[in-house]
């Protein structure tokens, strides 16, 4: 009853809920998501979050539940962790290749309601997992008949200083903490990022950064918000890979931390190819050294 007598709108008339706020200005037709050469449009992106947000209230899952993601970046990860803002519950994504105690850590502490998990982990996984957690595999997804998607439920109203994720922290210095992030942080720094690179409709943005990443998660934010489009990038391991995705794709911008930039100027042909298309460049996670900004 209390988080019902919220408004449902913000200052600006958007919806406060950031799923229905990330969706807001999306075109149907247009390509939300390019997962190796795979377009997922706006459309088929809301069918998935309507499926998986049906299966998240079998499972139980309601406002101010928790719902673990352990996914690589994909239609996927996107669809889970929306869906879960939408039912006013909160993402706590986890990364896939972190040892599977931390997960049991991480499950305990938050209290999980449900695990949203790629079936290529379950094996890793599986051994952590207390008997009767609830798991929602990606195989739903790829089960689903296109032609009878269900349809978005309303989103759950929500007020603005609602827990909408925890981000984990890297744990460079100690063990990881969890971030909260409210449904008006997230607006808030997708309104600002937005305003200062000038992002439109006609952006392709490069999606190396992982999505469980705070940096990552942001790109996700910023051009869904503006109808964009988003080419995933699941690994960085082959930088002359990365360089070919962006060419083929067209992309026109690119988001890194410095050693993915130092990879590129070091074991890639980055310096001697051209990128006609790219046009916003962005980097955070720390310093670039002055020389390698003046290099790139």
């Amino acid at each position: 009853t209390v988080i019902a007598a919220f408004p449902a709108f913000g200052p600006k008339g958007e919806p406060v809920n950031v799923s229905e706020y990330l969706l807001q200005n999306a075109h149907d037709d247009k390509p939300a998501l390019i997962d190796n050469g795979r377009r997922c449009s706006y459309a088929e992106l809301k069918g998935s979050i309507a499926v998986l947000e049906a299966r998240l209230v079998e499972a139980g899952v309601k406002a101010s539940s928790s719902v673990c993601i352990v996914a690589s970046n994909s239609e996927f990860w996107v669809a889970a962790y929306l869906a879960t803002i939408r039912l006013g519950a909160v993402a706590v994504p986890f990364c896939p290749t972190d040892v599977p105690g931390d997960l049991e850590r991480l499950v305990n502490f938050v209290s999980v309601s449900a695990i949203c998990l790629q079936r290529q982990y379950l094996s890793r996984f599986a051994g952590v997992m207390a008997p009767g957690t609830k798991v929602i595999l990606d195989d739903i997804l790829g089960e689903r008949n296109p032609a009878s998607r269900l349809a978005l439920m309303v989103p759950q109203t929500v007020g603005d200083q609602q827990d909408a994720a925890l981000m984990p922290t890297s744990g460079t210095t100690s063990s990881p903490k969890l971030v909260r992030i409210t449904h008006r942080n997230i607006r808030a720094n997708t309104e600002s990022i937005i305003q200062s690179l000038g992002l439109t409709d006609n952006e392709r943005i490069l999606a190396a950064l992982p999505f469980y990443y705070c940096f990552g998660t942001s790109l996700l934010h910023t051009h869904l918000r503006v109808g964009a489009s988003l080419v995933l990038c699941s690994s960085f391991a082959y930088p002359e890979q990365v360089l070919d995705l962006i060419e083929a794709e067209q992309c026109t911008g690119f988001a890194g931390v410095p050693s993915m930039f130092q990879a590129l100027l070091r074991n890639s042909t980055l310096p001697k190819r051209r990128f006609p298309s790219l046009q916003k460049v962005q980097q955070a996670g720390g310093k670039l050294p002055t020389v390698q900004i003046e290099e790139l």
